[in-house]
């Protein structure tokens, strides 16, 4: 409106008429078969998507031109799914690809979703199954991820119940994972960790949300909280951080019945020289959470198995095949080492040393930050650097005036206790900022008009101002009952602020 605000109802109707930006969507162009198996996910998605004029065909009508090729079984015959995409690609309007790239594109889609031998009443492999296609290929015509959840509910839906039962969600959840893994998302996720478990972990998490009988409704509202990591278009699919938490990692390591001498005593027994196979960190986290696995369900087996996938997708982002031990020893650091304080001790054990140089500590924190920006995507936000560049500021301040080359573990901490900026990662989540601040037992309306109150006439908050509006919050809710509280609070403030003050004026706008 003239005001320059436009509601939700209003942007939602917007978003659904428009395709996605420019940025999503790259120029198109000829694409040979080399270029195909080596694109990227973005790129390889709208390949296929604009091979075949995938994005201008209307969901039902594809639903409806499969079910004609499809047989009594439930089959489409591989022959059968070529009319299908000729058909499409006669009908696209400025086809991108040549005709033996296209066949080549065809190809492997159809191989990678060859149905199993022997499932439901197949009598060759060599076809695809009607739902799975359907469900596979919805993802490329529909515009926007509601369209394509709205359209999936009404296909597995097909008794018109109103509602999925728990084996139609992991059916889904087999489909889109499956086809992320065709797009290469995510290489290190699907061959330690079975699609099926993944889909039933899903599956379970949704149920337990929602019971048994999942909604549209309740469908749409947990996929738009937990599941935009399976959007294909963006190529994100950091799936472990949405669904395991630090303290159920802390669980699942069994991290917390070891001390850390011992902890990293144990992972150095069983590298070779400083690596660690894939292979063998997988044994040795068995081995850590101990006899008590034994007893987990499969859901809590198969996140066990993606907080390994975690660490390799840290710290083996390259797929060698190998990790670095001391990176690893790093990473198990975040959740057994809680303080700062504990977190240099362990650096100094790893080691192995009463004196480490700033390379060495550097390359500890360096690795500590990479675990917490994989975990906290919005921690990398608000650092607004890298992992990198945080621990040598860490590292620059706590040994600023040391001469040495060289220095002991009392020596850091003793600089580095005046430096309150270095602490904030060992405590810092949305709940604790919640917490000590105030702001999550304080009324929404409430809050907004007292930061009205003290902006000024051009709508802006300037740093007293914020800081006195902060302070009456935490008074009113009685939340600083410790000095600990109290300086999470003064850095949790601090935070805020200069997550919004991005031009470095000193100000904020209210809005």
């Amino acid at each position: 409106d003239k005001n320059g605000t436009l509601s939700f109802a209003e942007f939602r109707q917007w978003y659904s008429h428009n395709p996605p930006s420019p940025t999503m969507n790259p120029p198109r162009r000829s694409v040979e078969p080399e270029a195909v198996e080596s694109a990227s996910v973005s790129s390889k998605y709208f390949s296929i998507r604009n091979a075949f004029g995938l994005e201008s065909v209307n969901v039902d009508d594809l639903f409806v031109l499969l079910a004609g090729v499809t047989d009594d079984h439930g089959c489409i015959a591989f022959n059968a799914m070529r009319d299908v995409f000729a058909s499409l690609r006669a009908a696209s309007p400025t086809p991108v690809l040549n005709d033996k790239t296209a066949s080549v594109m065809i190809t492997q889609f159809m191989d990678f979703f060859r149905a199993p031998p022997g499932s439901a009443a197949f009598e060759s492999d060599d076809v695809l199954d009607f739902i799975e296609a359907c469900i596979c290929l919805s993802a490329f015509c529909c515009s926007t991820f509601e369209e394509q959840l709205v359209s999936v509910f009404r296909l597995l839906d097909y008794s018109n119940a109103g509602h999925l039962a728990t084996d139609q969600l992991v059916r889904y959840f087999s489909v889109t994972l499956k086809l992320v893994m065709y797009l290469n998302v995510d290489p290190f996720l699907y061959r330690y960790v079975p699609i099926s478990d993944i889909s039933t972990v899903l599956a379970r998490d949704v149920t337990a949300h929602f019971g048994l009988k999942v909604s549209l409704s309740n469908f749409l509202h947990w996929s738009f909280i937990k599941s935009p990591c399976l959007v294909l278009q963006d190529a994100t699919f950091n799936f472990v951080s949405n669904f395991v938490n630090v303290s159920e990692c802390q669980r699942l390591l069994g991290v917390q019945k070891y001390d850390y001498k011992d902890l990293f005593a144990l992972i150095r027994g069983v590298a070779d020289e400083t690596q660690l196979s894939h292979e063998t960190l997988f044994q040795a986290i068995v081995e850590l959470s101990g006899a008590e696995s034994q007893k987990w369900s499969p859901t809590d087996v198969v996140k066990q198995r993606l907080v390994v996938v975690m660490f390799l997708a840290v710290f083996d982002p390259t797929n060698t095949g190998y990790v670095d031990v001391n990176s690893i020893c790093a990473g198990l650091a975040v959740f057994k080492c809680p303080s700062f304080e504990e977190k240099v001790a362990a650096a100094f054990e790893l080691h192995q040393s009463p004196k480490l140089s700033r390379v060495q500590l550097k390359s500890f924190f360096t690795s500590v930050y990479r675990m917490y920006f994989y975990l906290q995507p919005s921690f990398r936000l608000q650092a607004q650097c890298t992992e990198q560049e945080l621990a040598h500021e860490c590292v620059s301040n706590a040994t600023d005036g040391i001469q040495t080359a060289l220095f002991s573990l009392p020596q850091f901490l003793s600089n580095s206790a005046t430096n309150e900026s270095r602490s904030e990662a060992t405590w810092l989540s949305l709940a604790e900022v919640r917490r000590v601040t105030g702001l999550g037992r304080t009324n929404l309306t409430q809050a907004i008009q007292l930061f009205d109150q003290a902006t000024t006439a051009d709508g802006l908050l300037d740093w007293s101002s914020f800081c006195e509006c902060m302070k009456q919050i935490a008074d009113a809710t009685n939340t600083c009952q410790t000095n600990e509280d109290l300086q999470r609070f003064f850095a949790a403030r601090k935070l805020i602020f200069v997550a919004f003050d991005r031009d470095n004026s000193h100000t904020l706008d209210i809005r």
